[in-house]
């Protein structure tokens, strides 16, 4: 008698005895949303652009080299009376512009002397300093100072400050915004008395502050 087989499985390959294998199935891509794309493309260009700024300015901070401007100023003191007239005061102001390609334009300035409570105010003319140039302004006069309750051991301190508003010149351009200029300087002055000359006068550098 014949014996019956049962028919092998088809599209089998002979001689596979691992695990059944799987039909494989495609999924479908994602798409990238517009909102998405938008904000891709805005983010690259604000990192463009800052980057462009940054690279800007370094290399107009390397043609041009800015420094603050220099001031120092001198002052003396006169007295018409040496017994009862009250104290003159003549300072001198001397500007310094140490940069080589940035030229200033001063459009208000003002000298001013503090003495304890007592406040001195005099107006400077605008001008415009070019390039490596030294401007010296003055004598500017404090009339009628007191240095009573403002002296000690014979001298008599004087804080002067000039204060402005600058705009600077870069080449053929100016900037349209306009900066605060202010310089502090410190005088320690000796006072007249009879058995001293009619002046007496001191020069320091000030300390400029930043815009």
């Amino acid at each position: 008698m014949e014996q019956l087989r049962a028919p092998e499985p088809a599209n089998l390959p002979g001689g596979y005895y691992g695990p059944p294998v799987l039909p494989t199935s495609t999924l479908p891509r994602r798409r990238r949303t517009c909102s998405c794309c938008l904000l891709s493309t805005a983010i690259r260009i604000f990192v463009a652009v800052c980057a462009a700024t940054v690279v800007t300015l370094i290399i107009l901070w390397l043609v041009f080299r800015p420094h603050r401007v220099r001031v120092a100023a001198s002052a003396a003191l006169t007295r018409s009376n040496l017994t009862t007239a009250p104290y003159d005061i003549a300072a001198v102001f001397s500007i310094r512009n140490p940069n080589r390609r940035i030229g200033v334009h001063y459009d208000w300035l003002e000298a001013r002397a503090y003495l304890g409570d007592q406040l001195r105010r005099a107006a400077l003319p605008t001008f415009y300093q070019g390039h490596k140039n030294t401007t010296v302004l003055g004598p500017v006069f404090f009339a009628g100072v007191s240095a009573v309750g403002d002296s000690r051991d014979g001298w008599l301190d004087v804080e002067l400050w000039l204060r402005g508003r600058v705009r600077y010149k870069f080449g053929s351009l100016a900037t349209t915004r306009r900066y605060n200029l202010r310089a502090k300087c410190n005088l320690n002055l000796p006072l007249i008395t009879r058995n001293s000359t009619n002046t007496a006068s001191q020069s320091t550098g000030c300390h400029v502050y930043r815009n």
